[in-house]
């Protein structure tokens, strides 16, 4: 088994697509219900949830939103920090270094849902 890819639903599709344009900069297939980002690790996509519901009626009932870590490999997590604060994100998790070998930021999208925007360092030895 492969993992693809990850598609968050929402009732939100042009506010939460602008967002991701503008944070993710790549290319996106945008068929104005569903939006699928081209990443270099998968596929992220946006989906409308009313399309959810057409496929799949009730499919929707007792879903919640904003209960997703989403994560970013990024070349330099403060380059990227500097790029996207124009956007007005909101900082869950100020910049820092992890023991174990990340440097990242939280953020929330306009969902609610965290992207932890991360690039990879040496390990830090305790």
């Amino acid at each position: 088994m492969r993992f693809n890819g990850i598609c968050v639903l929402t009732d939100n599709y042009e506010e939460m697509v602008t967002f991701y344009k503008r944070l993710l900069q790549v290319n996106i297939k945008d068929e104005g219900v569903i939006a699928i980002f081209k990443t270099k690790g998968g596929q992220f996509s946006i989906c409308n949830t009313s399309v959810m519901n057409s496929m799949a009626p009730g499919c929707m009932t007792g879903v919640g939103n904003g209960s997703y870590t989403i994560e970013f490999e990024v070349e330099d997590v403060d380059k990227t920090y500097e790029t996207i604060k124009e956007i007005g994100v909101t900082v869950v998790k100020e910049l820092s270094t992890q023991t174990w070998g990340r440097r990242s930021i939280w953020i929330r999208d306009p969902q609610g849902n965290i992207i932890n925007l991360f690039h990879k360092v040496k390990k830090n030895k305790s």
